[in-house]
């Protein structure tokens, strides 16, 4: 073989290369959007806090990702930061008593 047929055969390889690389690359996108967009549809929900509710632990303009839960799914803690949707919105409060408890505030303090 000379070298003019031997570099046409490089020029032609790196190019059925770099299609096969293209092809896979395209796929693996594909694929990585498909299980981002599951992801979002099952196990978590992107939020933005809006409000001085939270403050100092969340900031209004915070975004966060909040893990989905399904009533009984997930057992409550107290403390814990949850997010409720009532209608189209969505409210972060922390959790400050458990069912059974009785919560008390005197002068802006909980007892």
């Amino acid at each position: 073989m000379n070298s003019t047929a031997q570099v046409h055969s490089a020029v032609a390889l790196r190019a059925e290369l770099k299609s096969t690389v293209s092809r896979l690359s395209r796929r693996r996108i594909l694929i990585l959007l498909l299980f981002a967009v599951a992801l979002f549809r099952v196990a978590v929900v992107p939020i933005r806090i809006t409000g001085m509710n939270m403050e100092p632990t969340l900031k209004s303009g915070d975004h966060l990702l909040i893990k989905r839960a399904w009533l009984n799914a997930t057992k409550l803690k107290r403390f814990q930061v949850v997010t409720v949707q009532i209608g189209r919105e969505l409210l972060t409060k922390r959790v400050i008593a458990l069912p059974g408890e009785v919560v008390r505030m005197t002068d802006g303090v909980l007892d």
